[in-house]
């Protein structure tokens, strides 16, 4: 069976460019919190891989977005429990 795919790019633009979840990585949040709910917590590194490919080198841009990813993520552990949600913020270690 392969892995699915996402079309970040597609995801992203759901929210209007001048939105703050555009410019501050908020739509990348409510999806980790949406591939979680749908048990999708393989997909995570491919977000972040997606992330990192958009911010580029600035790190406190990078730190920003991954902080918004983590807290809805760990918000999400109690709809989807916290098994689930460590196996996907085991991607931030790699």
């Amino acid at each position: 069976m392969s892995k699915p795919t996402l079309d970040f790019t597609s995801l992203a633009s759901i929210f209007p460019p001048t939105s703050a979840y555009s410019q501050d990585y908020g739509w990348a949040a409510i999806l980790s919190a949406t591939l979680l709910g749908f048990g999708q917590e393989r997909l995570i590194p491919d977000l972040v891989d997606e992330i990192l490919k958009h911010t580029g080198d600035d790190e406190s841009t990078q730190c920003a977005a991954f902080r918004k990813v983590r807290e809805a993520m760990l918000k999400a552990s109690a709809l989807v429990g916290f098994p689930r949600v460590s196996l996907a913020l085991f991607c931030f270690l790699l």
